[in-house]
């Protein structure tokens, strides 16, 4: 479409297109900077068709929804350079060798190898030098990283007003930043007991380890599926293909149940509305739904039902999921907290990661966004975690610990599935999930 339309359901079907052509591109981003430019050199997505939108009575039913979506892809439209820039100084770019790294590398390999080493307690005072060497490589990416953020101000600048917020709350007292803030205090105990210190200890305990008995030898499509009961969650649902990472460590699986929601999910929108209506532009559902699924593979009744392990395997089972579910929540708020700083301005960003830097991990972690990366869709992934931590405790409650396995839980999920996306919880909600983060932790039996 190359020039406004004051059709509506053109006008969404036209961001449904889009939309499904920036995810491939920003998929085929991780092998390199060679996706194709997934606007094809067209700039409908602007600052004209925003102030044509907000100003014709024609879309009155869907004008916001659609609105939030010019947003999220012209920020993408503006920002492909940079996209392609990042993935150029993860993919492409040798770093020299430098302890532990004897030979020359990309970031992005070296990044892996930083994790598989994390996950060996034999291998610690190694890790911390390739962390270490990540973070002294990393000021070409913190650049790129950073320069998003500073053409998001720009972009702002030019429309004179906000972009359309990720995720937004009713009250001026209610944010993301909020959220953040009292995951990273409900998990301090937890932290201090659980993860090693400074953030290689963060990391390593991200790995999973020592959940390191039961997993299937590879990560495929059909062992994922296995360990989530069977195929049930793929029907109906057209996906045809899963991208799943490769297996490193333990969290491998849950991260790759997360990619699982959130493709099942994308695939399957209804026809009934049109699509800006019924999917949200980060797929916040989605997202939610992906770690729903990675719970359940921390959870003790995967370790009894799916990955047969015993008492004592299940105790470390307990304790690997344990101290990897708080590392993730914080890494989350980390993010989320850097997300919200970098939409205020580049001093803001600057002041957040060196005071998280200290207060966190009591050390420097090199430029700003380096060795963390911190998208705008990061606020959304903290969402989503919360929101998935209601929902576990809502099936509980309903089902028992094994509810991926009732049959009527399983029809629950499909109906959110296959529907239009539901509405995200109250502040309240996340915010309870959020100050129960402590006690979910104490409840693991390790």
């Amino acid at each position: 479409m190359q020039a406004f339309t004051t059709d509506p359901l053109l006008a969404s079907a036209h961001m449904r297109e889009l939309s499904g052509r920036v995810l491939a591109f920003e998929r085929a981003l991780g092998d390199g900077p060679v996706a194709l430019d997934p606007f094809r050199g067209q700039t409908t997505v602007g600052k004209t068709w925003r102030d044509d939108v907000l100003a014709s009575r024609d879309f009155e039913p869907i004008k916001g929804p659609l609105v939030g979506y010019i947003d999220y892809l012209l920020e993408r439209r503006i920002n492909l350079e940079v996209s392609l820039e990042e993935s150029t100084q993860l993919t492409q770019v040798s770093r020299p060798p430098r302890p532990p790294y004897a030979e020359e590398g990309t970031l992005a390999a070296r990044r892996l190898f930083a994790l598989s080493v994390s996950a060996d307690p034999q291998r610690q005072a190694e890790a911390r030098l390739a962390w270490r060497a990540l973070a002294q490589d990393a000021s070409g990416l913190s650049a790129v990283r950073v320069l998003r953020y500073e053409r998001r101000i720009e972009i702002e600048g030019r429309l004179g007003a906000r972009l359309s917020p990720l995720v937004s709350f009713d009250e001026a007292q209610e944010s993301v930043a909020a959220l953040a803030r009292q995951v990273l205090g409900s998990t301090k105990d937890a932290a201090g007991s659980l993860l090693g210190p400074g953030f290689v200890g963060t990391m390593e305990a991200s790995t999973g380890a020592p959940a390191l008995e039961g997993w299937p030898a590879r990560l495929g499509t059909d062992a994922l599926l296995e360990l989530l009961g069977g195929r049930w969650l793929l029907e109906d649902s057209g996906v045809v293909r899963l991208g799943l990472p490769g297996r490193l460590c333990p969290s491998s699986f849950p991260r790759a149940a997360y990619h699982l929601g959130r493709d099942v999910f994308r695939s399957a929108v209804p026809e009934s509305l049109p699509f800006v209506l019924a999917r949200t532009p980060a797929e916040t559902f989605g997202r939610s739904l992906g770690r729903l699924l990675a719970l359940w593979l921390l959870s003790p009744a995967c370790a009894r039902r799916r990955l047969g392990l015993g008492p004592e395997g299940r105790a470390r089972h307990a304790r690997g999921m344990a101290r990897l579910l708080v590392a993730e929540a914080r890494l989350l708020a980390v993010r989320a907290l850097l997300a919200e700083a970098g939409q205020s301005s580049r001093s803001a960003l600057d002041q957040t990661w060196g005071d998280l830097g200290s207060d966190l991990f009591g050390e420097s972690l090199g430029p700003a966004l380096g060795v963390l990366s911190a998208p705008p869709e990061a606020t959304v992934d903290l969402v989503a975690l919360l929101w998935a931590l209601s929902k576990e405790e809502e099936l509980r409650a309903s089902f028992d610990e094994d509810y991926l396995d009732n049959p009527r839980a399983r029809e629950l999920i499909l109906a959110e599935v296959h529907g239009v996306e539901p509405p995200r919880p109250a502040f309240a909600v996340l915010d309870l999930a959020a100050r129960g983060l402590h006690e979910r932790v104490l409840a693991s039996d390790f």
